[in-house]
């Protein structure tokens, strides 16, 4: 591990995706209807459906990632405990080698991994127990406007059963247009645990923006990055914190596309303005798609208006991997 390429500040990110006439986020419990916070009617989506998105575009690009979608020779999906096995390669775990297997699980799997490094990892086999806090939290995604819930029919071209002519009925759910807000925060304390590097800080900006543009099942169709803001704090400094309460749209209601959504920064512009000397630089990434205001004035660009806002910041445009 090069101990000089080791995260060393603190990162605090908001990350601003939209969706239309798809499903952000199913429930299973409600059949797979878009997660509502009742009392708010926002659209929710969880972190482990982010994460999942990051680890689809990792995999697709040739990362080592633990936590996959695999089958065993019986098709059952193979849970965390079993890849861990499989990564251990020391057979049925027993008293004479579970401290072999614990240092390796300790040592080698965040090495192995990047979701292991980026976000942890939970591994109860018997006698080698193991639990690594990830250096990278989000916390729950919740819609900035109040989107409307739809069911759609559909019918399938095959028949249901060999007796039956026609086709199988069914149904799927989806937001007409939400756009999402994620909060995380990267630890550099837990970055020295997991041996987290500033190039793995860069792969998790591709997987949430380019992992987000590469969603494409039925349910994940229409899914477009519009905001990505990482706020690098200064060495020794923490985050500012509830960065992503500083985001709020003009209107809530009736918002159908994002060229109806006016996404106002200005409760962000004053938090920077008020903790100016404990930044070390904002690393943004726009769609300019998505209106901003500060607010009633328009930013038509936000690297630059940063700059010209906080010239005592390093301000850097994100980026992207395939852009």
């Amino acid at each position: 591990m090069n101990e000089n390429n080791i995260l060393k500040n603190r990162h605090e990110i908001v990350f601003i995706y939209d969706v239309r006439d798809a499903n952000p986020n199913g429930d299973p419990d409600n059949s797979n209807m878009p997660r509502v916070d009742d009392a708010t009617e926002e659209n929710l989506v969880t972190d482990v459906r982010l994460k999942r998105t990051i680890r689809d575009y990792w995999l697709a690009k040739g990362k080592k990632v633990l936590i996959r979608a695999e089958t065993d020779e019986n098709g059952n999906r193979k849970t965390m405990d079993d890849l861990a096995t499989e990564f251990l390669n020391l057979g049925t775990i027993t008293t004479k080698n579970a401290g072999e297997a614990r240092k390796k699980l300790a040592n080698e799997m965040p090495k192995e991994y990047i979701d292991v490094r980026t976000f942890g990892a939970a591994v109860t086999l018997a006698k080698a127990n193991y639990s690594l806090t990830g250096t990278v939290q989000f916390g729950l995604g919740r819609s900035l406007n109040i989107p409307m819930i739809q069911t759609k029919t559909i019918t399938s071209t095959l028949a249901s059963t060999e007796e039956k002519g026609a086709g199988a009925i069914g149904e799927y759910h989806i937001v007409d247009y939400s756009l999402i807000k994620f909060h995380g925060i990267v630890s550099e304390i837990n970055a020295h645990e997991t041996g987290y590097t500033n190039v793995d800080l860069t792969q998790l900006f591709n997987g949430l923006w380019a992992g987000t543009k590469q969603l494409n099942t039925r349910s994940k169709f229409n899914h477009t990055p519009r905001l990505l803001i990482d706020v690098e704090s200064s060495e020794g400094k923490s985050q500012i914190g509830d960065l992503d309460l500083c985001f709020e749209l003009d209107k809530k209601e009736e918002i159908k596309s994002v060229e109806q959504a006016v996404l106002n920064i200005s409760e962000f512009i004053s938090r920077i303005e008020k903790v100016n000397d404990n930044i070390h630089s904002l690393n943004i990434k726009h769609n300019n798609a998505l209106k901003l205001t500060n607010n009633n004035e328009e930013i038509k660009d936000l690297k630059e208006y940063l700059s010209k806002k906080f010239p005592n910041i390093t301000i850097n445009e994100l980026k992207i991997e395939g852009e």
